[in-house]
């Protein structure tokens, strides 16, 4: 079987940007005081084989569910998700793009302790540390994380974020990034999860707006672009917000 890996179609070749000086430009402001790599804390526990009724076997689902988790990633792209497969094709195609890294990489580091726990797998566990480092390598200073966009023309998944032409965070994804720290903090227990989340939920206590119980956030382009020290929304705001998080 052939599979051939190509960045979103929609946006290849289109990128005309000094490539050098986005790379300076996201240097500067991402926190470089972070680690570059995760250990990952072994899973606890007795195994042992038994004999089980011939049922549906959840357990057989989450493995093979942990065998696509952890294999399709782009290694080169510091383990940025294949967002789509194409199977109408030949041979197959792996996408990357639609703001995958953001959000969908914090769904598998989410998934990833809690499939552990089920199965007692360590099938390539230690890429669980790299799709998690993922995340803790774009996290700026201010606690959010950025989309890298330097010779990255897939990172521009819509109208807004193109216009931008820098590194921005998604507020979706950082709900995601949040719920994959708070399951990775469960596990292993390490300071860095905690530090990390609170520093993101100030962030983003700053830019909400407050309508009863609920905070709300912009959602014209549903994307929050950001520069360092000079926070903008890619959008104008309006009425048709939708409620992040409950009070």
């Amino acid at each position: 079987m052939k599979l051939e890996t190509v960045a979103s179609a929609s946006f290849c070749g289109w990128m005309l940007l000094a490539v050098g000086t986005l790379v300076a430009a996201e240097v500067q402001y991402l926190d470089q005081t972070l680690p570059e790599e995760i250990e990952v804390a072994p899973y606890e526990g007795q195994r042992y084989r038994a004999e089980v009724p011939d049922t549906l076997d959840l357990v057989d689902y989450a493995h093979r569910a942990i065998n696509v988790l952890t294999s399709a990633l782009a290694s080169d792209w510091d383990y940025e998700q294949y967002f789509i497969l194409h199977v109408d094709s030949n041979p197959l195609v792996l996408e990357m793009g639609h703001g995958g890294l953001l959000n969908i990489n914090g769904k598998w580091a989410e998934a990833l302790p809690m499939l552990r726990v089920m199965t007692g797998s360590t099938n390539n566990i230690e890429i669980d540390g790299k799709i998690i480092g993922s995340l803790v390598h774009v996290t700026g200073k201010d606690g959010l994380c950025y989309y890298p966009v330097a010779n990255r023309p897939w990172a521009f998944f819509e109208e807004a974020t193109r216009k931008k032409a820098s590194p921005y965070a998604d507020i979706f994804g950082e709900g995601r990034q949040l719920l994959a720290y708070s399951v990775w903090y469960q596990h292993d227990k390490n300071p860095l999860w905690r530090k990390l989340a609170e520093r993101k939920i100030e962030c983003l206590a700053r830019h909400d707006a407050r309508e009863g119980p609920n905070l709300l956030f912009s959602h014209q382009s549903r994307v929050h672009t950001v520069r360092q020290g000079s926070h903008q929304w890619a959008g104008r705001s309006h009425r048709r917000s939708r409620n992040i998080l409950r009070g």
